[in-house]
């Protein structure tokens, strides 16, 4: 059970893994993707048509809207659960023999929940994991069967490290089929007191504060890239931020998302504390392109500003 591009090195692993046959996949009904928001199938199912595994995709996990596969299969041992999108409710999660597994995108019990990689880079985490554990009927709460520390490097955004994890996640996993069908698997209770749970991330989040430390700012592009990115507002027009580079050197006061410099070298803005680059930016509609690039063809000058809200309501104008 998975949908996202995170969950396919997953489904690819246990698809080739010797010791078990992966009947059916299930993953969310086709929804609006991309620019176009034309139809598309999820990235599993495309996936899972490759590998010509059956797949379903039900609007809810009903005993009656899966009573067709089930019946279908001679034995469920496992159903595994990787960015699946749905909480899975009891009467699933008690049907397969081993359990339902699911892999998570972190060191459980810290960053329960469904934003795990990016809140650790927001946080500055130098480092992270992937967690293989027995689902139950909380939100990330199950007993803990395997993990792997992973560091996270300094300039890794989200896409990057999102697809670090996807792999060592997909390898865990199948260390952890192996070895819960040798009954060597461990099964650890997660410790309360050290658990953390982060929300979904909300359009709120999106938004560059500027007024916030240089570092922090890095951490929230670095965060978003390479969607949906970090954005502000710049001569009245969405800009997205998808990497940015700190300037230790430069921090005048009262600076905060004014622009510093522009010239041939790119864009400086000020912030909290020092300056920050910005290395690639993507105008709306448009294009990812470098910061000179985004100077030059704008013709950006000193002193210009980029605001977290609209123009329009920071200056009361309409």
């Amino acid at each position: 059970m998975g949908t996202p591009e995170f969950a396919v090195p997953s489904l690819k692993a246990l698809a080739g893994c010797g010791q078990i046959a992966v009947d059916a996949v299930i993953t969310q009904p086709d929804k609006p993707r991309g620019r176009g928001m034309k139809i598309e199938p999820s990235p599993v199912k495309k996936t899972s048509e490759e590998l010509q595994i059956p797949v379903y995709q039900p609007i809810k996990l009903t005993p009656e809207s899966l009573s067709t596969l089930l019946s279908s299969l001679p034995r469920l041992d496992f159903i595994f659960v990787v960015a699946y999108g749905k909480k899975i409710p009891k009467w699933l999660l008690e049907t397969p023999k081993y359990g339902c597994i699911n892999l998570h995108p972190s060191l459980l019990p810290k960053y329960r929940g469904g934003a795990p990689i990016q809140r650790a880079i927001f946080n500055g985490d130098r480092e992270t994991g992937v967690t293989t554990m027995y689902l139950d009927e909380g939100w990330d709460t199950g007993d803990i069967i395997l993990q792997e520390t992973v560091p996270i490097p300094s300039e890794a955004d989200w896409g990057i490290l999102s697809n670090m994890l996807a792999h060592r996640g997909a390898d865990l996993l199948v260390q952890t089929v192996i070895q819960i069908l040798a009954g060597v698997a461990p099964r650890i209770k997660q410790d309360e007191s050290k658990a953390t749970h982060e929300p979904l991330l909300s359009p709120e989040d999106e938004w560059i504060d500027w007024s916030q430390p240089a570092e922090f700012i890095q951490n929230r592009i670095r965060g978003l890239s390479p969607e949906p990115a970090a954005k502000t507002w710049f001569r009245g027009n969405l800009l997205k931020i998808i990497r940015a580079s700190l300037v230790p050197s430069l921090s005048p006061p009262s600076s905060a998302g004014k622009i510093l410099s522009s010239d041939k070298k790119g864009i400086l803005v000020g912030t909290g504390t020092c300056a920050i680059s910005l290395d690639l930016v993507k105008p709306h509609g448009k294009k990812t392109m470098s910061g000179t690039d985004f100077r030059n063809g704008h013709r950006v000058e000193v002193g210009e500003v980029f605001y977290t809200d609209h123009p329009n309501v920071v200056d009361g104008s309409q």
